[in-house]
């Protein structure tokens, strides 16, 4: 197994470990714990994309558009051959997507808005649930694909 493979299957481990630890704050009836879980669930999800296309890991919370490599996640997505795949494909485009839209929210997550603390702000249970399903959508996008790669159905060009 090359290095990055283990490094995708690291980073994928620790997105699960986000993931269940959001769902377990759910559980507690915890949603801004849970939102702030689940948002690192995706975050970690996408950067496991990186070491197996052979790009570094950003280091920012923006794991989709950072500022230091604001096209890193596209170069990543052009490095693979999906061989007809689609299903696999659109699932790793709309990381993209998932992670523009989620990035914000590690913010309100962490810090809260002006004088209002995370756990005050982000109370709705339904967003929280909500949040732990995106987070378990991304994980299984990649688990399908350093799945399909490890087969061979899928390619990596470096």
């Amino acid at each position: 197994m090359n290095q990055g493979l283990m490094d995708a299957k690291a980073k994928l481990f620790e997105a699960g470990t986000a993931r269940t630890d959001a769902a377990n704050a759910l559980d507690r009836r915890e949603p801004s714990t849970a939102i702030k879980e689940a948002q690192r669930a995706i975050e970690h999800a996408i950067k496991a994309l990186y070491p197996l296309t052979g790009q570094r890991i950003p280091r920012s919370h923006s794991a989709v558009k950072s500022r230091e490599d604001p096209n890193a996640f596209d170069r990543a997505f052009d490095k693979i051959d999906f061989h007809d795949d689609l299903n696999t494909k659109y699932g790793i485009a709309l990381l993209g997507l998932k992670g523009r839209m989620w990035e914000p929210v590690h913010e309100f997550a962490d810090y809260g808005y002006g004088s209002i603390p995370p756990d005050v702000l982000l109370t709705d249970q339904e967003f929280a649930t909500f949040a732990v399903k995106e987070a378990e959508k991304a994980i299984a996008a990649l688990d399908q694909l350093i799945t399909l790669v490890e087969a061979g159905r899928i390619t990596i060009r470096f």
